[in-house]
């Protein structure tokens, strides 16, 4: 399974769950987080390192989020990246770590024109947990928020019947960066 492939199934089952919840809460895959402030900018440039043609990245697009609204910054709940094991499998881990600092960054405070996220939530499709520690670069910011960031392996295995059924595994990242 893919990454987009996950992520789109994964919205449908939380456009499901929510459809009429009293709170408003909604679901948007791949929403446009835009920020203009020069000093928010250049909080995120330091926090990802990122440029395009050595210029800061003004927009970020985390895979899915949980929320009250675009507009009502009031209520952002759960902020959500998906990465794959080919996804991660690059020089120097580079996506892997970006995507946990988007996590941290949109979980701050000090890093945003609207109220951080509750919730982070990193979803591994295709490996383990173990994997995730071996490939993370150590980053105070993360680390900061390592309670509130969620780490999810999931797998596809068969069962001794011959079914195939998921195999879930979910944990703070505090307790990833524990494993053995």
């Amino acid at each position: 399974m893919n990454e987009r492939t996950f992520a789109y199934e994964l919205y449908r089952q939380w456009q499901d769950a929510i459809v009429e919840n009293e709170e408003g809460l909604i679901v948007n895959a791949e929403v446009t987080k835009r920020v203009e402030d020069e000093k928010f900018l250049d909080k995120l440039s330091e926090i990802f390192g990122l440029t395009k043609d050595g210029k800061p990245h003004r927009c970020f697009y985390p895979d899915l989020v949980f929320h009250h609204s675009q507009y009502d910054s009031e209520k952002q709940e759960i902020i959500c990246e998906i990465k794959t094991m080919e996804g991660i499998d690059d020089k120097d881990n580079k996506k892997l770590n970006q995507d946990l600092r988007k996590l941290a960054a949109y979980m701050t405070n000090d890093v945003l024109l609207y109220h951080p996220f509750k919730l982070g939530v990193f979803i591994f499709v295709g490996g383990t947990l173990s994997d995730i520690k071996d490939k993370y670069a150590s980053y105070k910011l993360v680390e900061d928020k390592a309670d509130d960031i969620y780490c999810i392996s999931y797998n596809i295995r068969k069962d001794d019947k011959g079914y195939y059924i998921p195999d879930v595994i979910c944990m703070s990242f505090k307790e990833v960066l524990q494993l053995k």
